[in-house]
Formats: structure tokens, sequence, C-alpha cells
């Protein structure tokens, strides 16, 4: 299981090498952004390559997955700890602090409002690690996860995992159009540039929701609660 894990990331590697080395060579801060999200990348080739390893006669256990998952998590967990740079967050604590509270509020109302609607089943566990992520990273909401699903046997992970693959694909013109544009323009274009950044932001989450409440009945707790209740 490890080695197969091993050989996936250095597909990874090698594909954002070639990248970086070929068509976007003259492109540094969008392949700065491209290597931030190489667990996506990582992802996606995870699940294209998986009925691969089964005809392989590979076979793959979840549990030992889920072992080895838990151990990383606990492991990117003190890693990031331990990335904080003291001296830096002590010389900008209020600001830190300011953005840091209003941000976490914001979110946590959100995946709240959000989970309860969008889940039949596990809605806290959900809500958790959509907290998580959307504080930091996919890792980060596991490692936040553990703390109510030691086991990683709720719905969420598998949900969240799979929902990645979809996720990318809705945020193509986010990462095609709208964080591109936002590079290219630092530093000389700010701060007009958060605006119009924060103005496309609001509008492809409307638009996101409008689709979600359309197609997967966004908003309908109310009636699953009355259901819930009556049985």
């Amino acid at each position: 299981h490890i080695v197969i894990i091993a050989v996936i990331y250095l597909l990874t590697f090698g594909f954002l090498h070639t990248l970086s080395t070929g068509p976007l060579e003259q492109e540094p801060k969008h392949m700065n952004m491209l290597w931030g999200f190489h667990f996506l990348i990582a992802l996606m080739l995870a699940l294209g390559t998986r009925s691969l390893w089964s005809k392989l006669r590979f076979d793959l256990s979840n549990t030992t997955l889920t072992q080895i998952t838990n151990t990383t998590v606990d492991f990117v967990t003190c890693s990031a700890l331990i990335a904080v740079q003291l001296s830096i967050l002590q010389e900008n604590i209020l600001v830190i602090s300011i953005l840091s509270i209003a941000g976490m509020i914001t979110t946590l109302l959100g995946v709240l409002y959000l989970s309860q609607r969008g889940f039949d089943r596990d809605r806290f566990a959900h809500a958790i690690l959509w907290f998580g992520s959307s504080t930091g990273t996919l890792p980060m909401g596991l490692a936040l996860l553990r703390i109510i699903d030691p086991n990683l046997q709720s719905a969420a992970p598998a949900s969240a995992t799979k929902g990645a693959v979809f996720a990318l694909i809705f945020s193509a013109p986010l990462l095609l159009l709208v964080m591109p544009y936002a590079i290219s323009q630092w530093p000389l274009g700010y701060p007009s540039t958060h605006y119009i950044l924060i103005g496309g932001l609001t509008l492809y989450a409307f638009i996101i929701l409008v689709f979600w409440k359309k197609l997967a009945n966004l908003g309908n707790y109310s009636s699953y609660i009355d259901e819930r209740q009556d049985a």
C-alpha cells in the first residue's frame, strides 16, 4: 500500500515537473499555484488508477489505507504546527487575530448551514471536515474530523475525497481565470484587484448555490426534520 501511494506521488511530481520545465516554464507564479494544488492532482491520479492496481492483482484494503491516512494526517498536523513562525505571529498578532476570528465565524456558520441541507447522513461530521478544509486544506479537515471520528468511519471522508474531483471541475473557472488574474496583478495591481477578486468569488458562489438548490434540493432540511419527527 505504501509503495502504491509512493508511485502516485512520483507520478504527481513527474507531471508537475514536466509542466514547470516545459509549457509553464516562463510562468513561475502559475506553477507555484499548481504546486499548491498538488494534492488534488494526486487525488485524481489515485482515483483514476484504482482499477489498474486490481488488474495487477494488488489487493487494496480500505482498512489499511485508512490506517495509513490516520498516521499521515497526524504527521501533517504536527508539521503544520511546527511550521508556524512565532516571530511573524507576534509582529502581526492583531491583524491575524481579527482576520482569523472573522473568517472562522463566517466559515463556521456557512458550513453548518450548508451541511444540514446538503447531506443525508453524518451532517455534523461533514460540517467539521468542511470547516477544516475551508480554513486550511483537505488534510487539515481530516485531522479535525478525527476528533469526533477517530477511525474515519463516517461518510464524510469518502464524500469529501470523491467530491474533491468534481469540486476541481466546477472550480475550473476560478483556477483558470480568477486566480491567474489575481496572481498576474501582484503586487502592482493591489489593492484594487482585491475588490475585483472578492466580487468574482461572490458571484461565482451565488451561481453555484443556485445550481445546487435546483439540482440537489438544497434547503430541504425542514422537511427532513418533519419526516424524522413523524417516524
